[in-house]
């Protein structure tokens, strides 16, 4: 096996996953996104990202280019007056990259250029 940390980590892993955190439960409910959706027709998930999970005040999503998807996504909440408190990599630790390198053995060969 080798190659670099990031394209192990996507290999092992999958896409990067990023996280916005908000000051508040949106709505009040611990499911505001499925009872009273924030991302409607009208103002939709913005395009080049994938929405993963959700929780009562944060969301997680994968982006193809993050660099252009998170400005856009930013502002989309923003200009709903929803209050974000930060938007951030999810944390991919080598000890996560390393369990599956060794739960893959056998499975395939691993060769990351």
């Amino acid at each position: 096996m080798h190659g670099t940390i990031a394209a192990l980590k996507l290999k092992l892993l999958g896409p990067v996953e990023y996280e916005v955190r908000f000051a508040a439960p949106l709505n009040g409910s611990q499911n505001a996104f499925q009872s009273e959706s924030i991302f409607t027709a009208k103002n939709p998930f913005p395009s080049g990202g994938n929405l993963t999970r959700t929780g009562p005040d944060w969301l997680r999503y994968h982006a193809d280019q993050p660099e252009e998807f998170n400005p856009r996504l930013l502002f989309s909440l923003l200009s709903q007056n929803i209050p974000v408190v930060s938007l951030h990599e999810v944390p991919r630790s080598l000890e996560a990259i390393y369990l599956q390198a060794v739960n893959s053995i056998g499975d395939e060969v691993l060769n990351v250029c």
